[in-house]
């Protein structure tokens, strides 16, 4: 009889504490939600889109926005399609149930950091309310909102003192190496150094060559456009790849091996 009513007690304490867990977690009284980290787990399960898919599903979102930020459209796809290809159903998963227990993680199609989001809504993330903080992490999970926050914040990086303010996206789209010190801050942080003497990141060159093969067509350039843009990027590459001494013999002869590096060499 006393073991029952022990028994009994204990389960009605523990049904009070589930009560009181949800109604906290449904008030936004605190950051992390068990319901929004227990819904994470679908991403273990969703199969990863291919390059091709992700530029051409969020095509015109991309358009619009980089229309907004006065930046080149073939650039804003292919920092998206970049951190899609690396992102694993794995790292998906952590990042988004780290961030539903409130920790500031990378979310959604352009894989930006909260805190990051937040700087570009004019706040500092500890300074978030719980509701806000939920509401920031859903913005950021939102296709159109993620690829928004993705534009307005290489669009920030541009418009430094030191880096390239009042660049359009036509000047931009021409000068590969401005590209690349911007997908390198977008993708590190900020850099205090100038532009002359910032190190580039090594992911920086993949995604000026997404460009170069995937999204340079897509979005309407013209045939002689895209073939001297198409040129002064793969200059670069062979530039940075052969002759600044970043990088060893092995990595050039790859890139000179690769279709982009021997069309640049007939």
């Amino acid at each position: 009889m006393v073991r029952s009513r022990i028994a009994k007690l204990v389960y009605v304490v523990a049904a009070l504490i589930v009560v009181a867990l949800l109604a906290i977690d449904t008030l936004e009284l605190v950051r992390p939600s068990g319901l929004s980290a227990a819904a994470c787990a679908a991403t273990l399960f969703q199969s990863r889109p291919s390059a091709q898919e992700v530029a051409a599903r969020h095509h015109d979102t991309i358009a619009a926005e980089a229309a907004v930020a006065d930046l080149p459209p073939e650039l804003l796809a292919a920092v998206i399609v970049d951190h899609q290809i690396a992102l694993t159903r794995f790292r998906a998963f952590t990042d988004c149930f780290g961030s539903a227990l409130g920790a500031n993680l990378s979310l959604g199609l352009a894989q930006m950091r909260l805190s990051t989001a937040a700087q570009l809504d004019g706040k500092l993330i500890g300074d978030l309310t719980p509701g806000e903080f939920r509401q920031l992490r859903a913005r950021m999970l939102d296709d159109v909102p993620n690829i928004r926050y993705a534009a307005k914040e290489l669009r920030a990086l541009l418009e430094r003192r030191h880096r390239f303010p009042g660049m359009g996206a036509e000047t931009l789209i021409h000068a590969p190496a401005a590209m690349a010190l911007i997908i390198t801050e977008y993708r590190m942080g900020r850099l205090a150094s100038d532009a002359e003497s910032s190190r580039l990141s090594a992911a920086a060159f993949h995604t000026l060559r997404l460009i170069d093969e995937l999204t340079l067509t897509r979005f309407g350039r013209d045939a002689d456009d895209v073939s001297s843009t198409r040129l002064e990027i793969r200059k670069y590459l062979d530039h940075v790849y052969c002759e600044r001494g970043i990088f060893d013999d092995e990595v050039c002869e790859d890139w000179r091996r690769s279709p982009a590096g021997k069309a640049l060499q007939r």
